[in-house]
């Protein structure tokens, strides 16, 4: 049997790095910088994580700590929703593989991320599907009640973010974690008190979702 010479190995391997993630174009945002890791460098080769963004200082720290895989987030938002999972090893997919891409995906990993992180409900019923049956658990992220001073249209991020593992607030149709805590636990009554002062603040100071700056001239306008 034909055997690779060292050479020639070398050659393969350098042609996967130059075709693969040296020539691939990284997402950045200069808004909230962050580093895409080199998959060679960070988990080996050949694990089916070079289609993927491995972005946080996880990846930097050993192979201890548990992968995420990321579904349907726009690139701006990779490097703050890694660092809200420091515990873990974030991998985001492509924003638009949510589909059959997606389960192609996961069935090429050599190694089987702990959960799997969808924004909103950005996922296909085929997805959520393939997920259930090799079990892997779902989290949902998506933006909190106080977001920021502008859209996140723009690019602009987020003051607060909320990760449910059930479901997500705004959905009346199905359950949250916010809706379990708030079912099950007995609130101090100096955390009530505590959260009228806050819920009377936001009232008083106009705060919502959004809250855009305004400027004395751009007042006036």
């Amino acid at each position: 049997m034909f055997k690779k010479t060292t050479k020639q190995k070398l050659f393969i391997y350098f042609l996967k790095r130059v075709e693969g993630f040296w020539s691939r174009k990284k997402p950045t945002n200069k808004g909230y910088e962050f580093n895409v890791h080199d998959p060679f460098e960070v988990i080996g080769e050949d694990t089916g994580y070079e289609k993927l963004y491995l972005v946080g200082d996880s990846w930097l720290e050993g192979s201890d700590k548990p992968i995420v895989i990321a579904f349907g987030f726009n690139d701006w938002k990779f490097g703050f929703i890694a660092e809200y999972l420091p515990q873990y090893r974030v991998a985001f997919a492509p924003r638009k593989q949510v589909d059959m891409k997606a389960v192609r995906l996961l069935m090429g990993l050599s190694i089987k991320p702990k959960l799997a992180l969808i924004w909103g409900y950005n996922e296909s019923k085929l997805l959520g599907r393939y997920l259930k049956f090799i079990g892997i658990d779902t989290w949902r992220a998506e933006d909190g009640f106080v977001r920021s001073a502008d859209l996140g249209a723009n690019g602009v991020t987020p003051y607060s973010l909320v990760f449910d593992r059930k479901g997500l607030y705004y959905n009346s149709n199905g359950t949250s974690d916010l809706d379990c805590l708030l079912d099950n636990y007995e609130i101090p009554i100096s955390t009530v008190h505590e959260g009228t002062k806050l819920f009377n603040f936001f009232i008083e100071s106009n705060v919502s979702k959004y809250n855009p700056f305004y400027t004395k001239k751009r007042y006036r306008n």
